[in-house]
């Protein structure tokens, strides 16, 4: 297998390194290239000095992590190869050219592009994902989930506020992740209702947070239940929770690693204070992880093909193609529908 990365910044060296532990582990890898022209650091493997270069080596895949802007035009041009493309989220920067994207690949059934999603893969979320398709927490009667960037002073002049290059902001990125875990949990469709933007701090034209809330159907009985969506680049404390209410209990997932802290999901029963303890005391801690393995459990699932279950009925998330990523986009639109 041949792998070339184009764009080799952070997201590009978490890529790199999760091809290096799958190599470790005996995927074979013919040969893993990098193509940045605007990268000056050294580089153990083989290095592209253009896309030209990338695409006469024949790769089988193509990882584009680069800016938003540019992610765009490169799939176009990688949609040519004969290769198959994993895209750094978003999906484009609007619905626009999600569609764009999409029609570049609908004739493949869609098995030739993928999106990097991975808080798919993060621990808590998977098993809150096999909690709920187990029926854990019964009826539905709200979902809650929030990403807040601490940010710094040099924000302004990122890539974070850039209308050109993070779209519309918040609800872009880091938001689209949201939208997209929403779109998992939800398979009856989303329907947003209500929202407030706000751009106050950096007046670059961006939305620095948003607030929206809106509607899914239980998939039991086909009652409405509330969703509440929050997204931040001004947050100031890093935040991440993502969080489910039903009739029979409740399950939370906080923290993603690093100045987020480790990522604890606790399960609790309703009414467990019943047993004698607290309500606190009686939930159960169900893992707790540092989130570290996401991009490596992403990259696994799409080279083995995923869904290797071995027979066994596993409900768990997986690697986002095309088609999933046009969802999300067409939902992200909506919501501007309702902002305020």
């Amino acid at each position: 297998m041949k792998v070339a990365i184009v764009g080799y910044g952070s997201i590009g060296h978490e890529r790199y390194n999760a091809l290096l532990q799958l190599q470790q582990e005996g995927l074979n890898f013919e040969k893993i290239g990098i193509y940045d022209p605007y990268y000056i650091g050294n580089f153990e493997n083989f290095r592209y000095n253009s896309l030209q270069e990338v695409e006469q080596s024949n790769p089988d895949w193509v990882i584009v992590c680069t800016p938003h802007d540019v992610a765009v035009e490169i799939v176009k041009i990688a949609s040519k190869w004969n290769c198959r493309i994993l895209m750094e989220k978003p999906f484009g920067r609007n619905y626009k050219e999600a569609l764009e994207l999409d029609s570049l690949f609908n004739n493949d059934l869609r098995n030739r592009c993928y999106v990097g999603f991975n808080y798919r893969f993060y621990p808590g979320i998977q098993k809150i994902y096999a909690d709920y398709r187990n029926g854990f927490f019964g009826e539905i009667i709200n979902m809650n989930c929030e990403i807040g960037h601490g940010g710094n002073p040099d924000d302004a002049y990122t890539w974070k506020s850039s209308p050109e290059l993070n779209g519309s902001g918040a609800l872009c990125d880091p938001g689209i992740h949201l939208i997209d875990l929403l779109n998992q949990f939800c398979i009856y469709g989303i329907v947003p209702k209500y929202g407030t933007a706000y751009k106050g701090v950096w007046n670059t034209g961006i939305q620095e947070e948003v607030n929206l809330i809106l509607t899914s159907k239980n998939p039991v009985d086909g009652k409405n239940f509330s969703i509440n969506l929050k997204s931040s680049l001004v947050h100031w404390r890093s935040t991440f929770r993502f969080e489910i209410w039903g009739d029979k209990g409740y399950g939370i997932v906080a923290g993603r690693g690093r100045s987020y802290g480790p990522m604890e999901y606790v399960r609790g029963e309703k009414w467990g204070w019943k047993k004698g303890i607290s309500q606190r005391e009686s939930e159960q801690l169900i893992s707790v992880s540092t989130c570290e393995l996401s991009f490596y459990d992403e990259l696994k699932a799409l080279f083995f093909e995923k869904n290797d279950h071995k027979g066994n009925l596993v409900h768990r998330l997986e690697p986002c193609n095309s088609f999933e990523a046009l969802l999300n986009m067409k939902l992200y639109e909506d919501c501007f529908g309702v902002i305020i």
